[in-house]
């Protein structure tokens, strides 16, 4: 069994670093410059917050593998599951830009062959080319 979830850090480097870097920024001035401390904290408060917004997001989706079927899950606090049997995965997708491809992450779709043409999908994926790999072994090429 596999769980998957979005990456954070490889998914969107520069929006991490530069929260992070706003986080310490704003510490530190609340230090350095205590008759603005308030919006040092403030902004430091902000950007946390944005940080635990964006993990949270991270851990209400998410892939599970294991040897009979995947699990699609969706929401923190509202919950949405979907299963698919290796038997019914007509195809899978690896989606991945330029900058995807550099960072090792991409969109895997996976489309069923039941009568509703379900198909799941998943953004921020870490090394969705393994994923796939992992799939295989359990299918019937």
């Amino acid at each position: 069994m596999r769980k998957v979830r979005p990456a954070m850090f490889r998914a969107r480097p520069f929006l991490f670093l530069g929260l992070v870097a706003v986080v310490a920024g704003g510490l530190v001035g609340a230090v350095m410059f205590p008759p603005g401390w308030f919006a040092g904290v403030g902004l430091s408060v902000a950007a946390l917050v944005a940080l635990g917004v964006w993990r949270l997001r991270t851990l209400g989706e998410g892939l599970v593998v294991t040897n009979k079927r995947i699990i699609d899950r969706e929401g923190f606090f509202r919950k949405e599951t979907s299963e698919i049997r290796f038997a019914d995965i007509k195809n899978v997708q690896v989606r991945q830009s330029f900058t995807d491809r550099l960072l090792g992450v991409g969109t895997i779709v996976i489309s069923t062959a039941g009568e509703h043409e379900d198909t799941v999908s998943m953004s921020h994926v870490p090394r969705p080319d393994e994923l796939v790999k992992l799939i295989d072994l359990y299918r019937d090429l």
